[in-house]
């Protein structure tokens, strides 16, 4: 989702600038072709090596040679604005692992509505328990993707306790495997719950039903595509497999293309994330017209109060709306999260 972009600019901004001079700038450039010259055999990965060392000599040079920002109570006071956002996304990144719990204990309340679960997909003359492992997996698989795009944001805010400077590296590694981990758990729960659908739609017993004839199950179908594509090349670039270089061959992909994968790759994670929130409150909805939510209006008069009929809508349905509101407090808890306040173009309008 989005992904290292963030942890890489965090640690980039550890790199010593005051000991850079222009003048060591201009020295490294200078030697940079007699090092060329010098390594003509070197293979792919040196010179990847190469071009990070030279570009962060340069970015380091140009950081040295740009005049501090002039303080002004205008930005002190963004300052302290920027203090009081990151302590309310510590608040909702904790809140939205908070509402994983708490949608998992409704899912099993509300799947437990609905009949329970049937010990076998392949169950048959059961077709509707059967259609209960697809919320429910569905359902589970956004919370994994969730966690996992969270874990971009633990060393933001939690580092300190766990995590040390010289670390750095371990600690990347460490939050890209509990990303993949996470969306490929997430991917599983999606295949297995999409099986679910035409297990139960195609039971002979229970009597044939149309499938992907609704708006759900073409943006479903769309989303789950889009997202099976950014899981394998999030894999196939980021991840290094052991001794295997990646999937697709990790090692011999330069450093200048994991980095303009990486720009579309971070573009499309929050993307896939809200459209797999959607996606699902749209089956909530169906699944809602399926049961019958609505209560007949009696004494010829029109429904101008509807909140004193609230009694009457069925219980299952309260309990899908819970789930629904739930679904949608946590999807913005994880995108006020992740969103980057602390921009450079938002701290300009201060000064």
């Amino acid at each position: 989702m989005e992904d290292e972009s963030s942890t890489i600019s965090e640690q980039a901004a550890l790199v010593p600038q005051q000991d850079v001079h222009p003048s060591d700038h201009h020295q490294a450039s200078s030697e940079a072709p007699l090092l060329n010259n010098n390594n003509n055999n070197n293979n792919n990965n040196a010179e990847d090596m190469a071009e990070a060392g030279l570009s962060t000599i340069s970015t380091a040079a140009a950081a040295a040679t740009t005049p501090p920002p002039v303080t002004t109570p205008r930005s002190l006071e963004m300052d302290e604005w920027n203090r009081t956002i990151q302590s309310l996304q510590r608040a909702s990144l904790i809140a939205a692992h908070a509402l994983i719990i708490v949608l998992l204990v409704l899912m099993a309340k509300w799947v437990s509505q609905l009949g329970g679960l049937p010990s076998s997909l392949r169950e048959t003359g059961n077709a509707k328990l059967v259609f209960n492992w697809h919320p429910l997996l569905m359902i589970l698989a956004f919370c994994f993707m969730t966690i996992s795009s969270l874990s971009f944001r633990y060393h933001r805010y939690f580092g300190h306790y766990y995590w040390h400077q010289q670390q750095q590296q371990q600690q990347r590694t460490t939050v890209k495997l509990l990303h993949g981990i996470g969306w490929a758990v997430a991917t599983v729960c999606m295949t297995v719950g999409l099986v679910a659908v035409f297990f139960s739609h195609n039971d002979r017993a229970s009597g044939f039903i149309a499938n992907l004839y609704s708006l759900h199950s073409w943006v479903g179908i769309a989303v789950l595509l889009l997202y099976l594509v950014q899981f394998l090349v999030g894999v196939g670039t980021f991840t290094p497999l052991l001794l295997s270089g990646g999937i697709f061959g990790n090692a011999t992909i330069s450093a200048a293309s994991k980095a303009k994968i990486l720009q579309i790759h971070a573009f499309f994670g929050p993307i896939l994330y809200i459209s797999m929130m959607l996606t699902i409150l749209l089956g909530i909805q169906e699944k809602e017209g399926f049961i019958g939510c609505g209560y007949k209006v009696v004494d010829n008069k029109p429904d101008m109060v509807p909140f004193q009929h609230f009694s009457k809508i069925p219980a299952v349905c309260k309990q899908s709306h819970a789930v629904g509101f739930c679904i949608l407090a946590m999807g913005l808890c994880t995108m006020f999260t992740l969103h980057q306040m602390d921009k450079p173009k938002y701290r300009q309008h201060a000064e």
